[in-house]
């Protein structure tokens, strides 16, 4: 129909769209590449420093609570490390007002899609089979909860949303357009996990996060949505799958999770481009630099 576009038309819009991330013009993949690697190899140096000197110090007894101390410290440095980098950029071109409309559909998004993820990771039976993860479950039951608290919704949150969405995905975005950023810097994130269960569920998060970030440029969004995450994972293991027993009604539910993500993204993206337009219009004529369709 003339003056309609077909759902599908927001996907390929938004895995066109211009970069207006101006951090760095000479910026390049590789580099930002390279700086995410460093920083999660030097995180993991720091854990691994800090687990040798607790463990000698005596100052913890329990090596599930020197785990998680030692988390808390390299994720600390991480924070501090990458909140330094990211204040030295610019802030993003255009940010759009939050009303309590998005806070809302931010909430079903973030629920609805991090909840698709967990469903996806139980089809598959990753539990079962990857042997690294049974580690991850054993700092949850054994370890001390405030540590565990402290580590999953506060020091994790923090570091890994500076420097995925914050430094690796806007770098990126300097660079390329959303899709392979997204793809690129989720990638990135779930690797970081060293475990497929995590790593796939991450993965997807990553690709949400992104976008919004994407939208609203605002990386206490993000950290928020992961912190929350992480607290009701603390706190319970199951999603709404887990309490279906037929993998096909599972599958429906995965479906119908992810329509909800999917036609709510598009009416951000929507709202986002509108209200860049109406900022592009009030701006004088001698600063607008590229054209808004």
């Amino acid at each position: 129909m003339r003056g309609r576009k077909l759902p599908l038309y927001f996907i390929g819009e938004l895995t066109l769209a211009n970069s207006e991330f101006d951090i760095n013009k000479s910026i390049t993949i590789k580099t930002v590449i390279a700086y995410a690697i460093i920083c999660i190899l030097g995180v993991n140096f720091v854990v691994g420093i800090a687990w040798f000197a607790l463990q000698h110090v005596g100052l913890v007894d329990n090596s599930n609570n020197m785990v998680l101390v030692s988390n808390i410290m390299a994720d600390g440095l991480g924070a501090l490390i990458c909140a330094s980098r990211y204040r030295k950029a610019p802030d993003p071109a255009f940010k759009i007002s939050i009303n309590p409309i998005m806070i809302i559909a931010i909430a079903i998004i973030s629920i609805a899609f991090i909840d698709f993820s967990n469903n996806i990771v139980a089809l598959t039976g990753l539990e079962k089979i990857d042997p690294f993860y049974s580690n991850v479950e054993m700092l949850l039951t054994d370890g001390s909860p405030v540590l565990v608290f402290v580590n999953a919704v506060i020091a994790a949150p923090v570091f890994e949303e500076l420097l995925f969405r914050g430094i690796v995905y806007r770098g990126l975005r300097s660079a390329v357009s959303f899709l392979p950023a997204a793809l690129i810097s989720a990638a990135l994130w779930g690797a970081m996990h060293m475990n497929f269960v995590q790593g796939v569920a991450v993965f997807l998060m990553g690709i949400l996060f992104a976008f919004i970030y994407e939208v609203f440029r605002n990386i206490w969004i993000t950290i928020i949505i992961h912190a929350a995450n992480n607290a009701v994972g603390v706190l319970t293991s199951d999603s709404i799958g887990t309490l279906i027993s037929s993998d096909i009604l599972v599958a429906i539910l995965c479906a119908a999770e992810l329509a909800i993500t999917f036609f709510i993204c598009r009416g951000l993206w929507k709202i986002r481009k509108d209200d860049i337009k109406g900022d592009f219009d009030r701006m004088p004529s001698e600063i607008k630099s590229f054209d808004v369709e």
